[in-house]
């Protein structure tokens, strides 16, 4: 697909899901040239008023200009005249300034559109969207291209009124004297002729900048993710140095970017006025026939007016060219979003919680990454309703891909997970994810207070629900003894509490959904032994109460478990 078609298929899905902003803006913009249009046609009537004292020898145009104001009772004098025209240059400030807010209010009115629909189907995939699409793409997606989008929208929309503007500020002087004109166009022409070449220019810069914005944006969120391995490795200069490397090159396609829009600016605008010059001075012996001055400086103040309009329909041109690759990136990532999207919706309200009345039954489930390397082969085995299962195995044995697979994040090659003898696919996720509880072996907190991290998981819980969390997670003593109690802030990743503190908070919050199904993945084998066996008596004081599902690589773990499922 070449540009061109690239560019009318994805802009033009952008514009028809937003259309009625659109043609607002269209419309608005289109005012702005009346009133400018406006301001041209007055130069007229001033020219003839200074140059004619005698109002036979007024041109066409002055002459209906006047019978026009004599209408409206409109005294007419040059003095009154130029009053006018200030009026209409006024009126062009303020108009142009409440068309500059609207667009503003359109064009961040649509950022927040587009960036909770590409957030809100991200959210509604299955892991494997995440594996094929990595970090950096989709931060510089919600972050940066986002924002250009939606500025390109607005860009788009002021093509429509600058061509428009560019049209009236040629009609009028063409129908004043056709010749100067068609010499001016022709020059004009001359301008556009590089327009392919700079325009495929343009597109692959962006492609370049999307490109290293993606990467860059990758290797910041990795190194925050990894900050301590950096630490202990000695690797903070190796780190600052690979991502500067990153950094330039962003800096470098973008530095292009700007040189090749101000050499746009800097040379289609002047090249615009010499061709105005050009036709006048060529037209020059027109300030000689008395009656004609009027219509050429008319004609002359309209193509210079048109000059600065034509470079600024290059120069946006160029702008949404060069963000077409960032679009192009977004429609490929809502696209497989839908691709990925999980049947269920996420995001419906209304949820039924799911009546667990037996078992969760593998039957001879298969699942690979590689189908060389399968993790499993025609597994099967039975989790009871409230009875507590361990799922034991080695590292890299598979166990965490079975826990996914229990939950819906992945789909088995073969055979079936059935869930009181229904097929997990055919059950609504939001309905079952009402009734799990889960917490992996590396428990995320936010960086807000304990209380509000709990209240994360049930937002209509109350202060009764949350010490009733604390207290099943063995939680409620430590936190009491904290200066701030429930108030305290554990930091980002909750790295201001301790490993069993977090692990037990991470607790807790499950614990506030009262969920019947509770699943830790390895969730104490980063502990040391005095956490490990709080959170087992934790799990202890639950059994026979809940459907307890465990993973854990320790064969000597210290829990009283009904069922062990070996991997």
């Amino acid at each position: 697909m070449n540009i061109k078609k690239k560019f009318f298929y994805n802009y033009s899905n952008l514009i028809k899901d937003n259309i009625l902003d659109f043609i607002l803006l269209v419309f608005l913009l289109t005012l702005e040239v009346i009133i400018i249009t406006s301001s041209v046609l007055t130069i007229i009537p001033i020219s003839d008023f200074i140059l004619n004292t005698n109002q036979e020898e007024f041109n066409t145009i002055t002459s209906y200009f006047v019978e026009v104001l004599k209408i409206v009772n409109f005294d007419v004098s040059l003095r009154n005249i130029i009053v006018l025209f200030f009026i209409i240059e006024f009126s062009k400030i303020v108009i142009s300034f409440f068309i500059a807010k609207k667009i503003l209010d359109l064009r961040f009115k649509l950022h927040l559109r587009l960036f909770k629909n590409i957030f809100r189907n991200t959210l509604n995939t299955s892991n494997n969207f995440f594996e094929k699409f990595n970090s950096g793409i989709l931060l510089n997606t919600f972050t940066i291209l986002v924002k250009g989008i939606s500025s390109s929208f607005a860009t788009i929309a002021m093509q429509f009124a600058l061509i428009i503007k560019f049209i009236a500020l040629i009609t009028i002087p063409l129908f004043l004297n056709a010749k100067l004109v068609i010499i001016n166009l022709s020059i004009f022409a001359i301008v556009f002729f590089p327009m392919k070449m700079i325009t495929k220019l343009s597109y692959n810069l962006g492609k370049k900048i999307t490109f290293h914005r993606n990467t860059f944006t990758k290797k910041i969120n990795e190194c925050l993710q990894s900050i301590k391995l950096i630490f202990v490795f000695n690797n903070q200069e190796k780190q600052i140095s690979n991502t500067y490397k990153d950094l330039a090159k962003v800096n470098i396609s973008e530095k292009k970017h700007m040189l090749l829009d101000a050499l746009v600016l800097n040379s289609y605008r002047p090249l615009g006025i010499i061709s105005a010059g050009i036709a006048f001075i060529i037209y020059y012996e027109n300030f000689y026939v008395g009656v004609e001055i009027s219509k050429t400086i008319a004609v002359f103040w309209s193509l210079l007016s048109a000059a600065p309009v034509l470079g600024n329909i290059i120069n946006n041109n160029m702008s949404v060219i060069n963000l077409l690759p960032g679009l192009e990136q977004y429609n490929k990532l809502l696209k497989n979003t839908k691709k990925y999207s999980l049947k269920k919706n996420l995001f419906n309200k209304k949820i039924k919680p799911f009546n667990f009345k037996n078992s969760i039954v593998f039957k001879n489930v298969t699942f690979y990454y590689e189908k060389k390397y399968k993790l499993f082969r025609k597994k099967s085995f039975k989790i009871i309703k409230n009875q507590t299962t361990i799922i034991h195995g080695p590292s890299g044995s598979g166990k965490s891909t079975l826990i996914d697979l229990i939950l819906g994040f992945k789909k088995p090659k073969s055979g079936s997970i059935l869930v009181d003898n229904v097929s997990l696919d055919k059950i609504n996720q939001n309905n079952f994810f009402s009734i799990l509880g889960y917490v992996p072996q590396d428990p995320f907190l936010f960086n807000a207070s304990i209380k509000e991290n709990l209240m994360w998981a049930k937002d209509d819980g109350n202060l009764e629900d949350i010490n009733e969390a604390l207290k099943l997670s063995l939680s409620y003593d430590f936190v009491k003894k904290f200066k701030n109690g429930l108030n305290t802030n554990v930091g980002e990743r909750g790295l201001k509490l301790s490993g069993g503190q977090r692990q037990r908070i991470a607790l807790a919050r499950v614990l506030m959904l009262r969920p019947k199904i509770l699943i830790l993945d390895e969730a104490t084998n980063s502990l040391d032994k005095k956490s490990k066996n709080i959170i087992n008596q934790v799990l202890n004081s639950l059994k026979g109460k809940k459907t307890i599902i465990i993973v854990n690589h320790d064969a000597s773990v210290n829990l009283q478990y009904d069922k062990k499922i070996i991997i």
